[in-house]
């Protein structure tokens, strides 16, 4: 192995510029924008003939992918700076056997987040894709935790708006591992989940930020080390990390490097572009388009300026102006550029003037209701509700789990999976609009109305203001409700009587608009709209609190609450970004009612006891009360609770654990002196394993009902990894 990885490290030395690897052989380098993109996602995932296990695959990846170049004894850690100042946190490397979970450790950083990922990445699958993993101290990947990436300088840290910044020696690592989980996952890792910046215009799901680092920070040794092993590990290449200059021809941006060198005789600039038009302006927006340039080569995208200064980039003969003034003139010119960096002449500038009235942006009735109660929880989709086209500054986002900021936004929805949200970070603030508004509620037949919804305005006392307005012509709209500031780290109801609009047709918008702070972000979520004069949900509401202590797996750990009709009105989970034995508070308002909680293992293991002392509570938060508690149980365990006046009879309610039905084994004891004993659940046969840090396979058998004795095996953590013929179980022990 030792010969291999000194091989593949020599080997990855020879790529310079100019030499194009045999990887590429089948693909068209001529190509540029969604093509070169399309072409690349194509081939990373289909040579992609191997997946990692996350344990102890990744482990073994990583003790080769990111060996220190200068000492191959250690490897370097991600947002790590200095070996000599004392604090461990800060090692830019560690000893290569020093992984684990201690506090001096290094362990497995996802670099995009499991938990921002959409599905949640996991640990097998993407979760364990080593072109996502590095080696990272313990405690400063817990401080990064889901944190997004955001623009900084200097050393690794968080940001002054709660982000992360991954250090000047790590940026252009970071963008070249995004730009790499987007075309092999697609839409499960989006660089705008990830990052903080304004998008590319032509590819919104693409932030300026990540192609400005990959042009500012050049491929390292370590990653040049890094792409050959892991395609011997993977079978796939970080096309991006062979050549960054496939960013600028896709989307644009700043000009990387030509590690290729296709481009270094290219000396010809493209066309300048022509017949530069605007339409569809409006009091805040206006639509560019160009004829397309032409080049020798090949036009990789063009620069768009606003009065003289550069405003973005796009791949596109297009562009969507936003953030006008009304009644403001500006000025606009375009120009086109190709992969060697050739930029052309400016286009003829023309001069746009934003409308001076205010207008809507709105026709009256997208759709109308015309049965009631209406209920709407957004369960990623808006339904019947759609976006302002104008007169605002952003859309409202459709989310869920938390929000990407720290210290503002709701952790999970009110209502199902999903709510929606005002994002207000870099460029969402200060004093920023955004309106979204419902379709026409057919009221003419009514005499009684009432709207509630549920709100969440947690972060600053300068958070800005959220309002809803009613109108019956689509123009002229009136407040009906608003509040502003910091409201709490929970749910909120709000109920609204719309008797003196029965016998009309009306519209309700929400209106948004943004404080002086990025700690701003407004939500909403279960929206109901009723002709009996309620709208079901009761007057009153409690607030909760559901503590979880987790045990040593929190990536196994879910949750949910369902009311007397057996709906889901939470839910939370799993926490793979959550460290091992922390715990999680989590704040809901409920309506005044009977409910159940379930707490949930994958495993069938519960939280407590096997693996770590894990526990829940959850409270009432004004009394204190603990309504139901547990920690120790199979698969799930449920438990019926009430709040406000509300009282039943649980006597035939309570729901029976489920018992697992996954192949599993437990073992015992653990930490294991002389002997272990595995029982295996819901198969009779299987072998064993048991493995090492590195992945030395220590000793094999049948899973039998006699200890294994381990007397001779020097102390340390290893695994025991458990087959019955179909399926692989793998735990870690100590034996001391």
């Amino acid at each position: 192995m030792k010969k291999l990885l000194l091989l593949l490290v020599m080997g990855c030395t020879l790529i310079s510029f100019g030499q194009i690897p045999s990887y590429y052989n089948d693909v068209n380098l001529s190509l540029s924008g969604q093509s070169l993109k399309s072409e690349l996602a194509t081939k990373v995932t289909n040579t992609q003939t191997n997946i990692l296990s996350y344990t102890p695959g990744v482990w073994d990846a990583l003790k080769q992918t990111d060996l220190d170049p200068t000492n191959s004894s250690r490897v370097v850690l991600i947002y790590g700076f200095s070996d000599t100042d004392g604090n461990s946190t800060t090692d830019r490397t560690r000893g290569i056997n020093n992984n684990g979970g201690g506090s001096t450790d290094w362990n497995r950083e996802h670099t995009y987040p499991k938990s921002l990922a959409n599905p949640n990445l996991g640990t097998t699958g993407a979760g364990a894709d080593a072109h996502n993993l590095r080696p990272s101290d313990v405690q400063r990947n817990s401080s990064r935790g889901s944190r997004k990436f955001a623009d900084g300088s200097g050393n690794s840290g968080t940001t002054s708006q709660g982000h992360w910044y991954p250090g000047d020696e790590f940026k252009g690592d970071v963008a070249r591992m995004m730009m790499f989980m987007y075309i092999r996952y697609g839409n499960r890792c989006l660089p705008s989940n990830v990052g903080i910046g304004a998008s590319v215009s032509g590819d919104t799901n693409m932030i300026q930020l990540f192609l400005e680092w990959n042009a500012d920070d050049p491929v390292s040794q370590l990653e040049l080390q890094r792409n050959p092993i892991i395609e011997n590990l993977q079978g796939n290449r970080n096309p991006f990390i062979d050549n960054p200059a496939f960013a600028t021809q896709i989307w644009g941006g700043p000009q990387a490097e030509d590690r290729f060198g296709t481009a270094g005789s290219d000396t010809q600039a493209p066309s300048i572009p022509s017949a530069l038009v605007a339409s569809n302006t409006t009091t805040t927006s206006t639509q560019l388009s160009w004829n397309t340039s032409t080049d020798n080569i090949g036009v990789t995208g063009y620069d768009v300026y606003r009065n003289g200064s550069f405003l973005n980039s796009t791949t596109t003969t297009n562009y969507p102006v936003t953030g006008l003034s009304a009644a403001t003139t500006y000025s606009f010119s375009v120009r086109a550029k190709d992969a060697a960096g050739n930029v052309s002449a400016f286009s003829s500038s023309i001069n746009v003037t934003a409308e001076n009235t205010s207008g809507g942006g709105n026709t009256l009735c997208n759709s109308t209701i015309t049965s009631f109660p209406y209920t709407e929880s957004f369960e990623n989709t808006l339904g019947a509700w759609k976006q302002a086209t104008s007169g605002d500054d952003f859309n409202w986002a459709i989310r869920s789990g938390s929000t990407p900021s720290s210290n503002t936004g709701p952790s999970s929805a009110n209502a199902g999976s999903y709510y929606i949200y005002m994002e207000s970070s870099t460029p969402n603030y200060s004093n920023k609009r955004a309106i979204v508004y419902s379709p026409c509620y057919d009221i003419t037949n009514a005499s009684l109305a009432t709207f509630s919804f549920k709100y969440h305005m947690y972060g600053t006392s300068a958070m800005g203001s959220l309002t809803l307005e009613a109108s019956l012509d689509g123009t002229t709209w009136t407040s009906i409700w608003s509040t502003s500031g910091n409201q709490g780290n929970s749910w909120k109801t709000a109920t609204i009587d719309l008797a003196s609009y029965a016998g009309e047709k009306v519209q309700l918008r929400f209106n948004g608009i943004t404080g002086t702070t990025w700690q701003g972000d407004m939500a909403v979520d279960a929206v109901n709209f009723s002709t009996s004069g309620n709208t079901g949900g009761g007057s009153t509401t409690t607030d909760v609190n559901l503590r979880i202590t987790f045990d040593n797996y929190p990536e196994e750990t879910s949750w949910e609450i369902r009311n007397n009709n057996n709906q889901v009105v939470y839910s939370g989970g799993t926490y793979g970004a959550q460290a091992d034995g922390s715990t999680l508070n989590i704040l809901r308002t409920l309506d005044t009612g009977c409910y159940t909680l379930i707490v949930k293992d994958v495993y069938g293991d519960g939280i407590c006891c096997n693996y770590g002392n894990g526990s829940y509570a959850l409270t009432d938060s004004s009394s204190g009360t603990i309504l139901v508690s547990g920690g120790s149980f199979g698969t799930q365990d449920s438990n019926n609770f009430c709040v406000g006046s509300a009282s039943r009879n649980f006597s035939e309610t309570t729901v029976k654990e489920m018992k697992p039905t996954v192949f599993n084994f437990r073992f015992y004891p653990n930490p294991v002196i002389g002997e272990v004993i595995i029982q295996l659940e819901n198969t009779e046969k299987a072998d064993y394993k048991i493995i090492n840090q590195i992945g030395q396979v220590i000793k094999v058998g049948k899973v039998i009902k006699e200890p294994i004795k381990l007397n001779g095996l020097p102390s340390g953590m290893y695994f025991i990894s458990v087959n019955d013929g179909k399926r692989t179980v793998s735990k870690k022990f100590v034996k001391k």
